[in-house]
């Protein structure tokens, strides 16, 4: 018993050696580090994003069979339940999901050598906010991104250029969020660019086989979808994205103009082609499993986006159509539809259709969202922002906000409006939030032309 105490002691001693000598070193840990001071830290943490430290160490060889330890915190998770003699490291994960909120994670790793006990602190910073994209001004090079951050209640700009120390590009278009990453599409510079939502470093550019993009959504580990408006806007394709090499493995003809806003409802992917710069009126739905288009929706002209309601049914927010003189840029009305509000099933099948009376440049709905719980859209008709209940058989009369906007999103936490403002394509945007009543909260300063935010 008492030489078996001993091996115990000096064991622990080793172990406590290792990890106490770097005491005075707090630095970040990242996998595969092998330096440990008297906290792990895991840094800061996208909300839903999970991230791996390696800790490795030197035991000597004992006749002990086992080591215990024990990890505590919540989301702290570790890849093995004991420790041998002969185990040189542990992997421990921490992880969130949308359940969590944002704020400072803290646990405990201890390990247990007969009576004595030696502990190592781990702390994790999860945050939780909004991306804006700001188009900037078309063929000028100075499209940005912008973070909100819901703990310091700040708008963080130039996101992309800090961490990269270089231009993002040419007039993006949209930022997606999926498995820890964020896809930004950057359409006049025909690529898709891929970073890590911790850091916003970049992880790869995607600019082959595609020209034209407009949105991404992922739909497994190893496969998205992006719109692409093709090279003269109007020859629509979806590209297909392998995840696990970021480049375009396939692409589907889907033989409509303008593809934009997509959205993946079970296996299928519905596709709103909003004309581009020319002129459709449908929706089209491809099988995920197959990749093949299997059927075709017709709505109103020029579909912007999609959402869904507490009900299952989608909302479209369609533009309308423009006719005019190419000489005069005179509208014809004769020859021009209105915007309209479509709801139809899955299936297809058209549900209510509201339509607006007026026709020209002005007067096209875009930018559909709803709120948490499924019953209020919001849109913009117009540049101005109005709210339908869907349970309502009428358009509006008035809108929900003052003044125009040129982006409109809903916070999925809080059910917060946030309008955008681009007074111009060379100046600073402003982001507005209200609350659910219309009353104005704050507003911030963003980049230029900003046109609407994505929520993690």
């Amino acid at each position: 018993m008492k030489q078996f105490k001993q091996i115990a002691l000096s064991l622990l001693a080793i172990f406590s050696l290792f990890i106490t000598s770097c005491s005075d070193d707090d630095t970040v840990v990242e996998t595969g580090d092998i330096t440990i001071g008297n906290s792990v830290d895991f840094g800061r943490i996208a909300l839903g994003n999970s991230k791996e430290i390696t800790v490795e160490f030197d035991i000597a060889t004992t006749t002990i069979d086992t080591i215990d330890f024990t990890l505590e915190g919540e989301g702290f998770t570790s890849d093995k339940d004991f420790l041998l003699p002969t185990d040189q490291s542990i992997t421990l994960t921490f992880g969130t999901d949308s359940d969590n909120t944002f704020g400072d994670y803290t646990g405990t790793l201890s390990v247990t050598l007969g009576a004595e006990v030696t502990e190592v602190s781990l702390v994790a910073e999860v945050f939780s906010g909004f991306y804006v994209v700001n188009e900037g001004g078309f063929g000028n090079g100075n499209t940005s991104i912008s973070f909100y951050d819901r703990e310091t209640e700040e708008m963080i700009n130039d996101l992309f250029i800090t961490a990269n120390g270089t231009p993002l590009g040419d007039q993006a278009q949209s930022i997606s969020i999926h498995n820890g990453s964020a896809y930004i599409a950057v359409q006049n510079s025909g690529k898709l660019e891929v970073v890590n939502l911790d850091d916003f470093t970049s992880i790869a550019t995607i600019d082959d086989a595609i020209e034209s993009p407009r949105y991404f959504v992922g739909v497994s580990d190893t496969k998205g979808y992006v719109s692409d408006w093709g090279s003269d806007g109007v020859s629509g394709t979806v590209r297909v994205i392998d995840l696990t090499t970021n480049s375009v493995s396939s692409t589907i003809n889907i033989g409509r103009q303008g593809p934009n806003r997509m959205l993946l409802i079970g296996n299928e992917l519905f596709v709103a082609n909003n004309g581009g710069f020319g002129r459709d009126s449908n929706i089209t739905v491809i099988d995920t499993t197959t990749d093949q288009v299997t059927r075709t929706i017709q709505v109103a002209d020029n579909p912007d986006g999609m959402v869904v309601d507490s009900n299952g049914d989608i909302w479209v927010a369609c533009r309308g159509h423009v006719d005019f003189d190419p000489n005069t840029f005179e509208v014809i009305p004769e020859t021009s539809t209105p915007a309209a509000i479509v709801k139809i099933n899955t299936a297809g099948a058209i549900l209510s259709r509201l339509d607006y009376t007026d026709v020209g440049f002005g007067f096209s709905a875009s930018n559909i969202n709803i709120n948490a719980a499924g019953n209020e859209i919001y849109y913009l008709y117009s540049s101005n922002a109005y709210k339908l209940s869907t349970s309502s058989s009428t358009l509006p009369a008035n809108s929900f906000l003052p003044d125009f906007y040129y982006g409109l999103s809903v916070d999925p936490k809080t059910d917060d409006v946030i309008a955008f403002e681009a007074p111009s394509f060379s100046s600073s945007g402003n982001a507005y939030f209200y609350d659910v009543n219309g009353e104005l909260q704050k507003t911030l300063v963003v980049g230029i032309g900003p046109n609407g935010a994505t929520f993690n």
